[in-house]
């Protein structure tokens, strides 16, 4: 549910609560500008305060700051924030970098740390070619039922053959699918046509995971894992080869998942 309650006018904000078997979490993403004065900031401490006063004890606060945790004097602000409001910053390895500096712009902030099992700084995949910003994540300690996986058949119609699929049904006696039931009739034809559209359209059995985004295939996980092995070998080198290789990789990643998604 959202709630606007907890988002002051002017503050680029937005605050969640969610509902997990009977256990309550607000989680708040917050963006501070670059340029922005000590005024937006205190917008960002009011909003913190509401969602404390709330009574809601777990509370979740990310989002991109912009002050470097990785420098003493920027990051008393959200040092600041995390011991008025009993906070815990989760995140210590650089979210935002070029290949000659880094910094810790991004932030999880948790009010109870038991239940951020995980946290940490994923890899980029956005098409930036000099600084790099990366995502945080984390992974809480709450269940939720999970959807069964099911199979499906699934088709590939752009490389069905049309042409005999037209002749097969013109060669067809359609009377012989006859029945008096009008519902046996129906599902006479819609099976019939099942039979000779196996036969000239391409199919097979998928297992469908309701987890996952529709469009995420195995061709599209097999390049993630690459990118991601790519990214940390740049990382730990530092040679402008290995950055070449992984800006490839994000690209193609990139246009996949583009072109999964317009099917």
């Amino acid at each position: 549910t959202r709630r606007i309650d907890l988002e002051p006018i002017g503050t680029e904000c937005i605050w969640i609560e969610l509902t997990l078997k009977h256990k309550h979490l607000l989680f708040g993403l917050f963006y501070r500008p670059p340029n922005s004065d000590s005024t937006y900031f205190s917008s960002i401490e009011d909003s913190v305060h509401l969602a404390v006063d709330t009574g809601i004890q777990d509370i979740i606060v990310t989002g991109d700051f912009n002050y470097n945790m990785l420098s003493g004097q920027l990051s008393v602000k959200i040092k600041n924030l995390c011991e008025e409001f009993s906070l815990t910053q989760t995140i210590n390895q650089p979210t935002h970098y070029t290949e000659h500096s880094s910094s810790i712009l991004d932030i999880i902030l948790t009010t109870n740390d038991n239940h951020l099992i995980l946290s940490g700084v994923g890899d980029p995949f956005l098409n930036q070619d000099i600084r790099y910003h990366c995502p945080v994540y984390g992974i809480l300690n709450f269940s939720k039922p999970r959807g069964k996986s099911y199979a499906r058949l699934t088709w590939s119609y752009d490389r069905g053959d049309y042409i005999l699929l037209r002749q097969k049904a013109a060669q067809t006696d359609w009377t012989n699918f006859y029945d008096i039931d009008v519902n046996k009739h129906a599902l006479n034809i819609t099976d019939y046509i099942t039979v000779i559209a196996k036969q000239c359209i391409p199919n097979r059995m998928t297992r469908i995971r309701p987890s996952e985004p529709p469009w995420m295939t195995s061709n599209i996980k097999f390049f993630i894992r690459r990118r991601k092995r790519a990214y940390k070998k740049a990382k730990r080198t530092n040679l402008p080869w290995h950055w070449h290789k992984f800006r490839q990789l994000r690209n193609k990643v990139t246009k996949l998942i583009r072109d999964s998604k317009t099917m």
